[in-house]
């Protein structure tokens, strides 16, 4: 069993203006942002990590340098790790964002993006790559990807989740429950 810390970046510019970001490179952390990035990091400080994972994406990476500080760990960037790309709906509302995309069947692509298939196929991609890999893991990434991955409802800003991955069977369980998530594995393809 390998522990997975999954922790979502501080708030950023664009969660505070209530700003759909997907994919958007550009968003930095707010001052609120960079105060819960060090609370997680003080959370996790008794974990023992012994590897700290991130998105590419600014507000994940701000987010991981200032926990890999408290755990003196180097960050290790993964690009599975990033958001959902939301194409033609970046940039805007929010809130309306979240309304068109949750209508579409989870197998369609938003327009320019990715499907809620393509989300779950990176995770799926990144934990058959972390089976036998020593934990604690801390994983830094972005809300949408929690929510596909645990099968939660959207974590606030700088949040910690624990899962244990089980290393023969790829399933993911919270630590504080009993059961596996249902259809959250490795061996899941859509």
């Amino acid at each position: 069993m390998t522990e997975l810390l999954l922790v979502r970046h501080g708030e950023s510019t664009w969660n505070a203006a209530g700003r759909m970001q997907g994919q958007t490179v550009s968003p930095e952390l707010t001052e609120r942002g960079r105060r819960q990035a060090v609370e997680a990091g003080a959370q996790l400080l008794a974990r023992g990590a012994e590897r700290l994972l991130t998105s590419d994406l600014v507000r994940a990476r701000q987010t991981a340098a200032i926990i890999g500080t408290t755990l003196r760990l180097e960050p290790e960037i993964d690009l599975l790790l990033r958001e959902r790309h939301y194409g033609t709906w970046q940039g805007s509302d929010s809130a309306e964002a979240i309304r068109a995309t949750r209508s579409l069947p989870e197998h369609e692509r938003v327009p320019g993006g990715e499907s809620l298939l393509d989300v779950r196929q990176r995770w799926a991609t990144l934990l058959a790559a972390l089976r036998g890999v020593r934990g604690p893991v801390v994983v830094v990434t972005h809300g949408d990807l929690i929510v596909e991955a645990a099968g939660v409802p959207l974590p606030q800003n700088g949040s910690v989740l624990r899962l244990t991955l089980n290393q023969s069977t790829g399933a993911l369980t919270p630590t504080n429950c009993s059961s596996p998530l249902p259809g959250v594995s490795v061996s899941r393809t859509g």
